[in-house]
């Protein structure tokens, strides 16, 4: 995994905690994989960083020693926060803790209004670090010196703060942040561009410069709802080494640690001490639950349950494991089915958003896969135009690297359906919760062996499973989840259709 370029100041390197994907905010080191004092050299696999579901490496770009460790394993950072610094042997521990001081992240590029950083030049040929506090003064060129009034133009606080000090009309500047926003970056970049000059050196308070929101703490806006929810004033938690605002985690922390304090020496109800043992939910169980719990809030679920014969699919699955020495799996073959099915009812092959819905070509298809601490979704794209061998193999490499945490973003992100299998504990039947944004999930139970009878009444045994689909009323109503099931059901009992 690649991770931004690293910026130098002299001899001096920031470990950055990077932005892996849109919706990423913050990271938590599983593990570092090489010690203070340690030589590092491009290529270098320094640490793993958990990002939501998956685990990335962080990778050195260049060369040095690993001087600091600024995170301990286990703890979670904002994006872009400071985790590491690498520099070379002679640098001085107090030129390093310089360093570290005057280190504040970006906050234009957490919120995600930038894709880069600007590097601005200081004397000696040196770079300031990404984020160090916003110039004190600058030469502003006549071509955006703000003449008379004041222009009005979308820009975010930081940049609208440097703007004011500085007179510059950022009306003639090209905003590359969310919705045509003027960011710290475009403003400076805009500056050197007509040849001004901008002065990091002197720069001492960027908080100065910035409205202050809150004049104790600086925190994420997620952070500060959360913390006037759960009734925790922000001037009590201290922020993190190498962090520059309090994060929702750390809320939660002090908002445990308040709990922890009052219950402190008080068993849980009927319980005596040492009766129970109380484990904090991993980063995966929280956004696990996190998500589902959205899901359930927004989504108006509905279920439609149907029984499939399942013998000509596992006759199928006999067939092809002689002819193929495929290792197919009878959930392989659901895989199969379900994507033709979504081709064939296309209304249902979709990911609904607040304000419109997605309908896909192929059927991008997502599986629930077990793991140590929760669970994981990865996807077999295009499943619709791939042989059963072909799904059967990717699903075999798709659960070996998920079941290791080597998955990556685009490993698990862009599903439009998901399937979860639990017949193989032999549950009959079970409802599932939709993973959004995708309309539907398919929940499969156990085949087992069952009477069923023909239009004129014999009976005969047959293997029949139960499966569940649930559907998102917003986009999917019940004629197209029926349609889908009908579709579904032909292609189970008559599965040569599919392979046509």
């Amino acid at each position: 995994m690649l991770n931004e370029a690293p910026v130098m100041q002299g001899r001096i390197h920031a470990l950055t905690l990077p932005k892996w994907g849109l919706t990423m905010t913050e990271g938590t080191i599983v593990a570092w994989r090489v010690e203070e004092g340690a030589e590092l050299v491009p290529g270098t696999i320094v640490a793993e960083i958990e990002s939501e579901k998956i685990v990335n490496d962080l990778v050195a770009h260049e060369g040095g020693i690993l001087r600091r460790r600024l995170v301990g394993e286990g703890d979670a950072r904002d994006c872009r926060a400071l985790i590491g610094i690498v520099a070379d042997g002679e640098v001085s521990e107090a030129e390093i803790d310089a360093y570290i001081a005057a280190f504040v992240a970006d906050a234009d590029s957490i919120e995600g209004d930038e894709s880069q950083h600007t590097t601005v030049s200081l004397p000696g040929g040196a770079v300031a670090p990404p984020g160090a506090h916003p110039p004190a003064g600058a030469s502003i060129p006549a071509s955006l010196t703000l003449v008379g009034g004041s222009a009005a133009a979308p820009a975010t606080d930081y940049a609208a703060a440097l703007a004011r000090r500085w007179s510059v009309d950022l009306s003639r500047i090209r905003g590359s942040g969310g919705r045509g926003r003027v960011t710290k970056s475009d403003l400076i970049a805009a500056i050197l561009a007509r040849g001004g000059t901008v002065d990091l050196v002197a720069v001492r308070a960027a908080a100065m410069l910035v409205p202050a929101r809150d004049p104790q703490r600086p925190a994420t806006p997620v952070a500060r709802r959360l913390a006037a929810k759960l009734g925790v004033a922000l001037a009590s938690i201290p922020l993190r080494p190498g962090a520059s605002r309090i994060r929702k985690a750390d809320v939660l922390e002090a908002s445990d640690a308040v709990a922890r304090s009052a219950e402190a020496g008080q068993p849980a109800a009927g319980a005596a001490p040492g009766e129970y043992e109380e484990r904090v939910l991993s980063s995966m169980r929280r956004v696990i639950g996190q998500r589902l719990a959205q899901s359930k809030q927004l989504a108006p679920h509905f279920r439609l349950v149907v029984d499939l014969r399942v013998d000509a699919l596992l006759e199928l699955r006999r067939s092809l494991a002689a002819a193929t020495d495929a290792r197919v799996s009878l959930n392989d073959l659901l895989i199969k089915a379900a994507a033709q099915a979504l081709v064939a009812v296309p209304e249902v092959n979709v990911q609904v958003l607040p304000d419109r819905v997605r309908y896909f070509r192929d059927a991008h298809i997502s599986v629930a896969v077990a793991i140590d601490g929760g669970l994981i979704t990865p996807i077999v794209r295009a499943a619709n135009r791939k042989g059963v061998p072909e799904i059967a193999a990717e699903m075999q490499a798709l659960t070996t690297r998920a079941r290791a945490n080597r998955l990556a973003a685009e490993d698990i992100e862009g599903g439009t359906f998901s399937i979860s299998n639990l017949g193989m504990f032999g549950i009959r039947q079970f409802d599932a919760i939709i993973n959004p944004p995708q309309g539907a999930i398919l929940a499969v139970g156990a085949a087992q062996w069952q009477y069923v009878f023909s239009d004129d009444g014999a009976a005969r045994t047959a293997m029949v499973l139960t499966a569940t689909l649930v559907c998102d009323h917003r986009a999917i109503d019940g004629v197209l989840g029926a349609r889908f099931l009908q579709a579904l059901r032909g292609l189970v009992e008559t599965p040569g259709t599919m392979l046509l």
